[in-house]
């Protein structure tokens, strides 16, 4: 039986070659058919009709391509927390690193409001026109016990009060696990997602963007998009947001349920190739001397127009200024070992008021002159240093599991010798350009540390200098 494929005019008729192939004809560029590129996110499963997402070409007519910028990249190996990416806190329960995992309830802690909880000091923006990921595997036990919460994502949360802003997977007190968004406070979650097995590790990724929340465990989508229905105009009440991992005894549940974290990696899609930070940051306003979203508007350098600055106290614990650096004095003091905290400037911690940025430092200068009398009968050293990371003003801050020391840098040495006179300088002005800039994360210090190694406790003599800290917020 044969099929004759003619046109409806009946006389235009297909024709088969002797390899019994069709012979057809494309036509020219406007009567030619075309298909269209997508990328197939879910069947159908999931969202009830199949997802797709057209893959875009520019106005150049070539195919938009964008590469994944990896932002964030740690794993609990060892045995203990490194506080120098994350901060913890614990009330009955207790957290422990082993096994390559975190684990957050480590002491099998059945009491009502026992929280172990670990939040990244980095934060994480996310942009117009661009999507942020994170993801992390996991595994936990007793998941569908009540009267606790586990949580992981990207989102703002105290001790075990509800999250006041972000995205995350839950494990809910009734056990049942979902997605949830949160704007300010207010909070929308998906359809109850189909647990894993317990004791099994998956990977579990969430993707957020200025329109909607998706979630996914092991590469595949599993709950239907959260949109942005919360009234308000960014998907999110802030512009930047930590890892937040927590388990929560919301309740007195029956036996211990308990969450292990592992390899947490947060990404960047649908930047620019060409982006880079720095410049992105002060082209939007972000560089160092600006004071950022929700920070008072006012200068960040200590220096006041037409005016000297104040006199300084030294102190170890507490800053003699709490800008990021400017004008500085002080009355001459004996040379000893302590150091003093010149400047101690807070870059602000993450809320849903502020722009929960990182301060990236890339250069500092600091320059020294002799007032009021020339020195006296000792010479004077002053050893210079900068430091990052500190999560209390006392250069004394040592290094836990809730609080972490400075981390130093020595910048260098300024010396005058006996009888120098009034207005002399230091021969050398400290200059330090940071091939890989010192970043100060949310909620951590900027200091400016002085040593006076050599020196003599003069009132009358008055040490003064300028103090410039370069770089931009991220």
């Amino acid at each position: 039986m044969s099929i004759i494929i003619k046109s409806g005019a009946g006389s235009d008729l297909a024709t088969v070659n002797t390899n019994k192939q069709l012979l057809v004809n494309t036509g020219t560029t406007a009567t030619a058919g075309f298909s269209i590129l997508a990328g197939e996110v879910d069947s159908g499963s999931v969202t009830g009709t199949a997802l797709r997402r057209n893959i875009v070409a520019t106005n150049n007519l070539a195919l938009k391509t964008t590469s994944d910028k990896l932002v964030f990249n740690d794993s609990f190996t060892g045995t203990t927390l490194n506080n120098s990416n994350w901060l913890a806190y614990t009330s009955a329960a207790t957290i422990a690193v082993t096994g390559g995992f975190l684990d957050l309830n480590s002491s099998a802690n059945t009491g009502a409001l026992a929280v172990g909880m670990v939040t990244s000091q980095a934060s994480f923006p996310v942009r117009g026109n661009s999507t942020i990921g994170f993801q992390c595997n996991l595994k936990h036990t007793n998941k569908t016990m009540a009267d606790k919460t586990m949580e992981v994502g990207l989102f703002l949360a105290t001790t075990f009060a509800a999250p006041t802003d972000g995205v995350g997977f839950r494990w809910t007190s009734t056990g049942t696990l979902v997605g949830f968004l949160n704007n300010g406070g207010t909070e929308v979650t998906t359809a109850a997602i189909t647990p894993k097995a317990d004791a099994e590790v998956h990977q579990y990724r969430i993707v957020l963007s200025d329109k909607q929340a998706e979630f996914y465990i092991d590469d595949v989508l599993v709950a239907t998009p959260l949109a942005n229905g919360l009234a308000a105009n960014h998907i999110i009440k802030g512009m930047g947001l930590p890892i937040c991992l927590r388990y929560n005894n919301v309740g007195v549940p029956a036996a211990a349920a308990d969450l292990y974290v592992s390899d947490t990696q947060v990404f960047i899609f649908d930047a620019d190739i060409s982006y880079v930070p720095a410049l992105m940051a002060v082209q939007s306003g972000g560089m160092a001397l600006n004071p950022q979203n929700g920070m008072t508007v006012a200068p960040l350098m200590n220096y006041a127009n037409s005016a000297a600055p104040g006199s300084a106290t030294l102190s170890n614990i507490a800053a003699g200024y709490t800008t990021l650096g400017g004008q500085w004095r002080f009355a001459a003091v004996s040379g000893a070992e302590t150091d003093y905290a010149l400047f101690g400037f807070l870059v602000p911690a993450v809320s849903t008021t502020t722009a929960g940025k990182r301060l990236y430092i890339t250069d500092c200068s600091i320059d020294s002159i002799n007032t009021v009398v020339a020195v006296a009968t000792t010479a004077t050293v002053f050893q210079w240093s900068l430091a990052v990371g500190s999560t209390g003003v006392s250069l004394a801050t040592t290094d836990s599991d809730t609080g972490k020391r400075p981390r130093i840098a020595c910048l260098g040495l300024q010396s005058f010798a006996i009888g120098a006179a009034v207005g002399a300088q230091a021969a050398n002005s400290i200059v330090r350009n940071f091939t890989t800039p010192l970043v100060a994360n949310p909620g951590e210090y900027v200091h400016i540390i002085l040593k006076i190694i050599l020196g003599t406790n003069t009132a009358t003599e008055i040490w003064r200098g300028t103090c410039y800290i370069g770089g931009y917020w991220e």
